[in-house]
């Protein structure tokens, strides 16, 4: 099914809503996370999808990230991937948003761990 998407509002700057080296810790593979992206005003009520700058840094061995709308399936592609201990990589993701405006990432690898940071640039209503 197909969501159509409203008018885009541009951020002034981005807003940092999460970084796990200050709450939550590294996420490792397997796991996944839901992440408010309200947080320090990154999108409003109401927002139903956001442009999202993710990070990954302090990677352990290669690994990949996925993210995605809470309560759908996992995807298939993934936002981020690594290929080696010490990656810091980033990557833009515009993703679709829950009733509580938040998002969901998933850590993929065999055995990889990563901090995750999530920069809001803007979002749609």
């Amino acid at each position: 099914s197909m969501t159509m998407i409203e008018p885009f509002t541009l951020n002034a700057s981005p807003v940092r809503a999460y970084d796990s080296r200050a709450a939550g810790g590294r996420i490792s593979a397997g796991q996944e996370r839901d992440i408010p992206l309200k947080t320090n005003g990154g999108v409003p009520d109401g927002a139903t999808a956001a442009l999202l700058n993710i990070t990954v840094t302090e990677t352990s061995t290669a690994g990949f990230l996925k993210v995605f709308k809470p309560g759908v399936a996992v995807p298939a592609a993934s936002n981020i991937n690594w290929d080696h201990e010490g990656s810091n990589v980033a990557n833009n993701a515009t993703v679709v948003l829950d009733a509580e405006e938040r998002c969901r990432i998933r850590c993929g690898g065999t055995s990889a761990s990563t901090h995750v940071i999530v920069d809001v640039l803007g979002w749609y209503r």
